[in-house]
């Protein structure tokens, strides 16, 4: 009887961090002019440590920006989900207007993750905005995946790290990264869960496959874009299985 109450009792706890979890989810994406998102998150277990967000942010004297991050707590399961609220909170009350250096505000919330991180977990974190008007894109990568910035001319640059893992080490610095997109590219964001998903034989996806999604369809908007990449990582899990949360953005510029 025990044993079963105390399942009951997981299970309710279990609900409630799912609620709060898509709680910090956006149930719409906003798409300013010009420009189409398409964005999800497959948790691993029944909640996940996963992050994705996009925000408009206005100010008078900068106008009108994208804000956008995606972020990856390292372990799985409700420490890592609790700790993923944390964060989505975190970027929300520090980026609510548009940020004058994202190298300066991932050492923020550095220090606050430092605080509240529960033992060894720390988070990769790729976290920026872009100008609607110009296609300017400024941000940070804490220690994540590499962006890929998939151009119509057939280029394709990765947006390297510009500072370590976030919470992992106190009084690090962040630089800030700059990029810039032109009408018909399109900007593919992602978590290790994605092109670390290995097919039966143990082999990675990697992240070639997806830009090759991108280039083989040039008049793809974003959701279909989303869909084929999906469909590519499906494809070569084949009988094989993630490992991890797996978290897809796709942003592109359409005019």
């Amino acid at each position: 009887r025990e044993a079963r109450i105390q399942a009951e009792r997981m299970e309710k706890d279990l609900d409630l961090a799912r609620n709060i979890q898509r709680s910090m989810l956006p149930r719409t994406l906003p798409e300013p002019q010009g420009w189409q998102c398409a964005a999800a998150n497959l948790p691993y277990q029944a909640v996940g440590g996963d992050l994705y967000d996009l925000w408009i942010a206005r100010d008078e004297g900068m106008g009108e920006r994208l804000h956008l991050a995606v972020g990856d707590i390292s372990g799985k399961g409700l420490p890592a989900s609790l700790m993923m609220t944390q964060l989505s909170a975190f970027m929300r009350a520090m980026a609510y207007r548009p940020v004058e250096d994202w190298g300066r505000l991932a050492e923020r919330v550095n220090g606050r993750m430092n605080e509240v991180r529960d033992r060894n977990r720390y988070t990769t974190l790729f976290a920026g905005s872009l100008n609607p008007a110009n296609g300017d894109l400024r941000y940070v990568n804490g220690g994540h995946n590499p962006p890929l910035l998939v151009k119509a001319t057939g280029e394709v640059i990765r947006l390297a790290p510009t500072g370590p893992m976030v919470g992992l080490l106190t009084g690090v610095s962040f630089g800030e990264g700059r990029a810039h997109m032109d009408p018909g590219d399109v900007l593919v964001i992602f978590t290790d869960g994605v092109v670390e998903a290995e097919n039966a034989a143990g082999e990675e996806l990697g992240d070639r496959p997806l830009a090759e999604v991108v280039l083989r369809l040039p008049q793809a908007g974003a959701e279909e874009l989303f869909e084929a990449l999906l469909v590519a990582v499906f494809h070569h899990l084949g009988e094989g299985r993630f490992r991890d949360d797996v978290t897809l953005m796709v942003i592109k510029r359409t005019d």
